[in-house]
């Protein structure tokens, strides 16, 4: 947190307050649609998490608890699991086994992130994108991503056998369209501050963006990393180092305005909970 913290004072410290409130007023009333463009791939990752539980778990409760979960992983500076306990706690409404859905629900979340994140390098690698070197970066990822999926397949023969191989794989592919779904963030801010973009520009960022969440995920919330990774890659597509500030700021904000609007289902679900005796009821 201490490394995140300072490369992000470093590289704002490098704009005048200016940037800020002009990112602001060139966005305007955009902001509101942008912080709500997470309800886009929200559903999906609540489809991710239903098909690890039994069957009928989809529903308005389990998509609050989704919600919060997240918003709780990016409020609380804790390598992206900060919402995890609270996951753990409401789980038992739904399953004899939240420990094992848990690992397996972040097992996904993190192997859908690495496809997603090395196929986008080799796009980067097979159109001659500049900036990071994608051939080693594309190769590194599809080997990591490997040793994942014979990793993953192992733990679900060992602890995850009572889920269903076709669950999973409907698991895994609603995630996957998640993180595929996520990628329109970028290119929304982009517009929303009138700066025009080619798909090979949305693909470099994108990608840079990726690989930098890649690299450093030790790193709480990718402080500093990602914001220093659209930067870099703003400027590699001949853009103004400020056009990169603003990217990341308002980046940012979108994502903890969503965040801190996740924390009312939070209370909604621990009102529920202590109603019902400590149980949490399912709808």
């Amino acid at each position: 947190m201490l490394i995140g913290g300072a490369l992000l004072v470093g590289l704002w410290s490098r704009f005048s307050w200016n940037q800020v409130a002009l990112a602001f007023h060139q966005v305007g009333w955009a902001m509101v649609p942008l912080v709500l463009l997470a309800a886009v791939w929200l559903p999906w990752d609540t489809l991710t998490l239903s098909r690890l539980l039994r069957p009928g778990a989809l529903s308005w409760r389990l998509l609050w608890l989704e919600w919060s979960c997240d918003s709780l992983c990016t409020l609380i500076p804790l390598a992206g699991l900060g919402g995890e306990p609270f996951r753990y706690r409401h789980l038992p409404g739904y399953t004899e086994r939240p420990l094992q859905v848990l690992v397996a629900y972040r097992s996904l979340h993190a192997w859908a992130g690495l496809f997603t994140a090395w196929a986008g390098a080799a796009l980067c690698w097979l159109t001659g994108q500049p900036g990071l070197p994608w051939g080693g970066l594309a190769l590194a990822g599809l080997a990591v991503w490997i040793g994942g999926l014979v990793a993953f397949t192992r733990a679900h023969a060992r602890y995850w056998s009572e889920l269903p191989g076709r669950r999973l794989l409907q698991a895994f592919a609603a995630k996957l369209v998640s993180r595929t779904l996520q990628i329109s963030e970028v290119g929304c801010v982009l517009l929303a501050l009138g700066v025009p973009l080619t798909p090979a520009g949305w693909l470099l960022i994108q990608s840079s963006l990726m690989a930098a969440a890649s690299l450093f995920s030790f790193i709480p919330g990718g402080l500093g990393v990602h914001e220093t990774a659209l930067l870099s890659a703003c400027q590699a597509l001949g853009l103004s180092p400020e056009i990169g500030f603003q990217l990341g700021l308002i980046r940012r904000c979108r994502q903890l305005a969503w965040s801190l609007l996740g924390l009312l289902p939070a209370l909604c679900l621990e009102a529920g909970k202590r109603r019902f005796g400590g149980e949490s009821q399912p709808s």
